[in-house]
């Protein structure tokens, strides 16, 4: 299973527990692993701050119907690392996918009230049945300033067209800054 999979297979929890302790940026860490956290944009109701428990809210469902928008930092062996990804949730399965996102180059990305800023994106790929390519991340360059960005400020929005939709999405950043001294003990500055 590619690595990107098996990280949502493993996260399928959220949304069907209550996780009283989710907060805006959740926490992804791991003692022989990278260290890393998210946000989540779900395009039914827009950025959220924490996983709702599968209790038969309007929320919950959505998130189940039409999955998220998740934005990772991640810091592995001390290289950055900026990503979103979109995934949604198989029930016959009972575990969280990667939808393919369309490939791009570049994407407009705006930060808080700043003016929008062109920058380069790549697409990680991976072969789903041997025979094509399916894209699903978008990887920013140049991590240290988009995580410099993110500090100063309250959300980050980009376009981004998956599942051949396109969307605006939106991520919440206030609770970013906190984990800077966690990204430096990780060997991220």
């Amino acid at each position: 299973m590619p690595g990107n999979l098996l990280k949502l297979a493993i996260t399928s929890c959220l949304v069907l527990g209550p996780i009283s302790s989710a907060h805006s940026w959740d926490t992804e860490t791991d003692t022989n692993g990278p260290f890393g956290v998210r946000t989540h944009y779900n395009p039914s109701f827009g950025p959220f701050e924490k996983f709702f428990a599968d209790d038969g809210t309007q929320r919950s469902q959505d998130i189940v119907d039409s999955g998220y928008f998740g934005l990772w930092i991640v810091c592995d062996t001390g290289e950055k690392i900026v990503r979103v990804q979109y995934a949604k949730w198989d029930s016959s399965k009972r575990e969280w996918f990667a939808v393919a996102l369309a490939p791009v180059k570049r994407v407009n990305v705006k930060f808080g009230n700043e003016k929008p800023i062109s920058w380069n994106v790549s697409n990680s790929e991976w072969w789903g049945d041997g025979s094509k390519t399916a894209y699903v991340n978008l990887i920013f360059n140049n991590p240290s300033l988009f995580m410099k960005k993110l500090n100063s400020a309250g959300s980050v929005s980009l376009p981004i067209e998956a599942d051949r939709q396109n969307y605006q999405v939106k991520f919440l950043t206030k609770g970013f800054k906190k984990y800077g001294p966690n990204f430096k003990k990780a060997g991220c500055s």
